[in-house]
């Protein structure tokens, strides 16, 4: 370190020098070969140093370091090694979550294994005299698998596990797309980061990461941040006015507030890179317009590279773009010759405009969010561009892996056979102080054919579990997410079947405490292998949240076969008078399940 900066020192002397003879632009704008091979060396040096730190605790990764070794390990690489790279990002969200999955998968085949040496008759059922072997074991073996951390020799980390990566890449389901944002930093006193990390990833496609600065057009993530913090503390006390009329001018406004920051976050943070989140195939007209830029704008061979798949990914939101988001994209993939370039993109973009915003395959796509512990607090599907789409989140990439592998072996899931409408459980206002919910469902709830449920009163722990493991659908409409009757350590023993609606206040939000990852009881779901989980992310009024439930469930349950819940999630969100203050809370967990 006092190498670099006493070095830096020598650089900023010559610069200095350079700024008064009048050469300094031309250094900045033509650096010369001995320069770059400098910097690249430079950079490896520090990735190698990286390296040998990560190495040091990949095996039992502490959630606060690991992140920002693996962050700035990607950023070293890069566009050099789209693999590695995607790899690396992946690694550096939910390490505490993915610690938790494993002690609970460990308890899971401890408890199958005991079950098994006492039970002669199960264990001779699993000698596959009959069919196919009991998958749980295996099932378990193989999530164990998946959640572990690297255990490979340090000279072969991360090369190894990034072609293992690249094999899992093509276990992501068809028609979806995931979308990993980070915020890095390259100090560690930065928090909570300079630079924003997005690495989109789909099946049949090689990965792309960009580096966006997390500061432009003088709006950062941090201040945004600030902003949303800001709007949930007067929340509370706009809640405690009286005065009606002051009481809805003062949610209004924060209403306005919200909406204004939802579209700050895509025209000033994501900016030109907005495109990159849309979930769809590769239309073949956008293919036919990006190899045409590609032999014009790029050297031979960069078209099938990360330049070329980055120019598809853009230009798949076409009709996303303005004219400042086309020149800025030209600056991002031709900086040389950004000038030259942005009319030519620009032509592309106009002729492709009409065709992306009509994609079909957009509107049967799912995109898959997987945010760190900073932006996961933020509504991201709620951005103009998402709010037609099909979203969702996860906690990691390795929570997509294990719904895959509910699949393969064959396990009874809604995700693989769909929701059953009559086989429904509700939770409504088990605390007796929520009469207008108890008036909106209540009625209605109990002339649905197959439906049960408890009303003004609490469900039973043993109830709970029952309905978790058996039911296809829970509703829950009360406080919080029912903590009180089925605590998360509960819920994360369970093997959960049931799809779970719970739209109390912060439901699904994730609380921060120092540097530590966030915590939640959605999280707890997850790992119990809720296949969708929906809730709020910061508190919400009961009114309001009622009319989004209410539209959500009629438009959903009377859509009929094949009706994909997050079709109905999104459209639900203009149901409330508040559209951004209620309408943006509700986000879902997990993968888009439809009814039989």
């Amino acid at each position: 370190r006092t190498a670099r900066q006493q070095q830096g020192e020598e650089e900023g002397g010559e610069r200095q020098t350079a700024e008064r003879t009048g050469e300094a632009a031309i250094e900045v704008c033509l650096p010369s070969d001995t320069d770059t091979r400098e910097e690249d060396a430079d950079l490896d040096a520090v990735y190698s140093c990286l390296s040998l730190a990560c190495s040091a605790i990949r095996h039992c990764p502490p959630s606060t370091l690991y992140p920002q070794a693996c962050q700035q390990l990607a950023l070293c690489l890069a566009s050099r090694q789209p693999y590695t790279t995607a790899y690396l990002l992946s690694q550096s969200v939910a390490v505490t979550a993915r610690h938790q999955m494993l002690q609970s998968l460990h308890r899971k085949s401890q408890k199958v294994k005991k079950e098994q040496s006492h039970d002669v008759t199960e264990r001779l059922q699993g000698l596959n005299l009959h069919g196919k072997p009991k998958p749980q074991p295996q099932y378990l073996a193989e999530l164990d698998t998946l959640f572990q951390f690297s255990v490979t020799e340090p000279e072969c980390w991360p090369l190894e596990e990034a072609e293992s990566f690249k094999g899992q890449l093509e276990q992501i389901p068809d028609g979806v797309v995931v979308c990993l944002l980070t915020l890095a930093s390259i100090s560690p006193k930065s928090d909570p980061g300079e630079i924003l990390l997005l690495s989109r990833l789909q099946k049949g496609r090689m990965p792309v990461t960009v580096q966006i600065p997390a500061e432009q057009n003088e709006v950062s993530v941090s201040s945004l941040l600030g902003r949303f913090d800001a709007i949930l503390e007067e929340q509370k006390e706009v809640s405690n006015r009286t005065e009606l009329r002051a009481w809805w001018d003062g949610r209004s406004a924060l209403d306005q507030r919200m909406k204004e920051l939802v579209e700050s976050l895509e025209t000033d943070v994501l900016g030109c890179w907005k495109g990159l989140l849309l979930p769809g195939l590769l239309d073949p007209q956008v293919e036919s317009e990006v190899a045409s830029l590609c032999r014009r704008l790029l050297a031979p061979g960069e078209c099938e590279g990360v330049k070329g798949e980055l120019m598809k990914a853009a230009l798949s939101g076409s009709h996303l773009l303005s004219r400042s988001d086309v020149q800025a994209l030209a600056d991002g993939l031709c900086r040389p010759w950004a000038k030259e370039a942005g009319p030519l993109l620009e032509a592309a973009v106009q002729r492709l405009k009409t065709r992306t915003s009509q994609s079909p395959s957009a509107q049967t796509s799912q995109l898959v969010l997987i945010l760190d512990k900073h932006l996961q607090r933020l509504p991201w599907e709620s951005m103009p561009s998402l709010r037609p789409h099909r979203v969702s989140r996860l906690p990691s990439f390795q929570f997509l892996l294990a719904y895959v592998a509910t699949g393969k072996h064959q396990l009874k899931s809604v995700l693989t056979e769909g929701v059953d409408s009559s086989s429904v459980f509700y939770v409504l206002n088990p605390q007796g102080n929520l009469p207008n919910t108890e008036k909106t469902f209540k009625d209605w709830f109990r002339r649905k054919r197959g439906w049960e449920g408890v009303v003004g009163r609490g469900p039973t722990e043993e109830q709970l579990r029952s309905v978790l493991c058996n039911r296809d659908l829970y509703l829950y409409a009360g406080h919080g997410a029912g903590v009180r009757f089925l605590e998360g350590q509960e819920v994360q023993k369970l093997s959960c079947r049931a799809a779970s609606l719970l739209v109390g206040c912060s439901s699904a939000a994730l609380a921060l405490r120092g540097d530590l990852e966030g915590a939640g009881i959605v999280l707890k779901y997850m790992m119990a292998g809720c296949p969708l989980f929906l809730g709020n992310l910061w508190d919400v009024t009961d009114k309001d949240i009622d009319r989004y439930m209410e539209h959500l469930l009629r438009k959903w349950l009377e859509a009929g076969t094949q009706a994909s819940i997050l079709d109905y999630v999104s459209r639900a969100r203009q149901a409330p008078k508040l559209k951004y203050l209620i309408g943006a809370s509700p986000v879902v967990y997990g993968l888009s399940v439809s009814l039989q």
